[in-house]
């Protein structure tokens, strides 16, 4: 009787190994494509999510120093005794109440919320410094004698970060950690050890303006002023030189705080003039107009 043996096949053939090996080179091809589409897009997320994070705890704070130096009390005798000795009483809106509080508004902003280093150290005439700021910067060894007058881009993400982080009191600067994920530590010209700057999802530093001048974003009107009552005071040369250039036209100069990122160019496109000039935020060469900003999020 014979006896029929069934052979199994010990491997695959040439064929059968070139068409696994092209499914596996397209399915590769495809991953990577995805991967990549997904890294180039979740940076742009990252971003926008920030600036929305940042721009909400950036309103509650602004509102509370704005309302604060609005309200009577012990802030309205501080605002009054400014307008009544010093620089304050050289000022032509010294003697008109309504002017005289919204400047006063303006002049706590500038304290409260500095764009450089420089500011820190050198707030608008007849405030002083505010010693929780000072003694932040100086842990890094930053001071008044290495606080350049022309601010370096960095320094707008490291002086919104001390700003945001700052204590109702208006003291000392405390740790919040729902920034821990915005924030890196950065080498800075003059400090002694890196810095904390609040990052964008490319890891550039974010860029904060107070109040933005000539640029071309939409919706920029002024929330302190929205009467315009300092309109007529335009090219007061002492009151420019502490705050900003005034326009007689409302809202002309579009003065609603800006949060940036640079975007994936990592290419600031944005001038900060010297302190005591007008606060300049311009797009500028070399930038490619991929900059995000706080007030156009989808």
């Amino acid at each position: 009787m014979l006896t029929v043996r069934k052979h199994r096949r010990a491997s695959f053939t040439l064929i059968e190994l070139l068409v696994v090996i092209a499914i596996i080179g397209t399915l590769m091809t495809l991953a990577a494509s995805a991967i990549a589409k997904f890294l180039g897009v979740q940076p742009v997320t990252n971003t926008r999510n920030e600036l929305k994070l940042l721009t909400t705890a950036f309103t509650q704070k602004w509102r509370e120093v704005t309302d604060v130096a609005g309200a009577r009390g012990q802030e309205a005798a501080m605002r009054d005794a400014y307008f009544t000795t010093g620089a304050g009483a050289a000022l032509p809106i010294a003697a008109i109440p309504n002017a005289r509080i919204v400047f006063w508004q303006k002049l706590r902003q500038k304290q409260a919320f500095p764009q450089s280093f420089y500011e820190v150290f050198n707030p608008p005439a007849g405030l002083a410094p505010l010693p929780g700021y000072v003694d932040y910067l100086k842990k890094y060894g930053i001071t008044a004698a290495s606080a350049a007058a022309t601010p370096q881009p960095y320094e707008s993400g490291i002086c919104l970060l001390m700003a945001l982080q700052r204590s109702v009191s208006g003291g000392s600067v405390i740790t919040d950690d729902k920034f821990t994920p915005f924030v890196k530590l950065i080498t800075v010209t003059g400090a002694t050890k890196p810095v904390p700057c609040l990052v964008d999802g490319w890891k550039n530093p974010i860029m904060f303006c107070r109040w933005p001048l000539g640029n071309s974003q939409a919706d920029l009107g002024d929330p302190t002023d929205p009467d315009n009552v300092l309109g007529p005071y335009a090219g007061n040369a002492a009151m420019q030189g502490m705050l900003h250039p005034f326009s007689a036209a409302p809202n002309a100069l579009k003065l609603k705080p800006l949060i940036a990122s640079s975007g994936p160019d990592g290419k600031p496109g944005l001038t900060f003039a010297t302190p005591g000039t007008a606060t300049d935020w311009t797009d500028t060469p070399p930038d490619s107009g991929d900059n995000i900003y706080s007030n156009n999020l989808p």
